[in-house]
């Protein structure tokens, strides 16, 4: 008898564990997307051309793939000069590291000269 009770015991935790659902992990939360400020436009420039644009602000893709701005200070036919935007910071940059140099365009410069308002 009390092999008996035992197996019955036994048979009914058995199914209560069974029929219990089982936990659920909770949902992996996704890292908020942040929004990423628009592309400047801007026009290339080659490098020899570069003395026009000293005191202006000129876009450096170098070729490890970084991109710098600022306001150009200095140019020569090996290295140039930046004050990077919003630190002030100068930073110099040879010419073979640099793989593309640029100017922003303006909204005013891509409307062309027939920007005037029509009635």
């Amino acid at each position: 008898m009390k092999k008996i009770l035992f197996l019955v015991l036994i048979a009914t935790t058995g199914f209560t564990f069974a029929a219990a659902p089982a936990p659920t992990k909770a949902p992996a939360k996704t890292p908020a997307k942040t929004a990423q400020p628009p592309k400047e436009t801007e026009r290339e420039i080659p490098y020899t051309e570069l003395g026009h644009f000293i005191n202006q602000r000129v876009i450096v893709h170098s070729n490890l793939g970084t991109v710098r701005s600022g306001k150009l200070t200095h140019y020569s036919q090996t290295q140039i000069g930046i004050d990077l935007d919003g630190s002030g910071v100068q930073f110099t940059f040879e010419r073979d590291s640099i793989k593309s140099i640029g100017v922003p365009i303006g909204p005013e410069e891509t409307q062309g000269a027939d920007s005037a308002k029509k009635n």
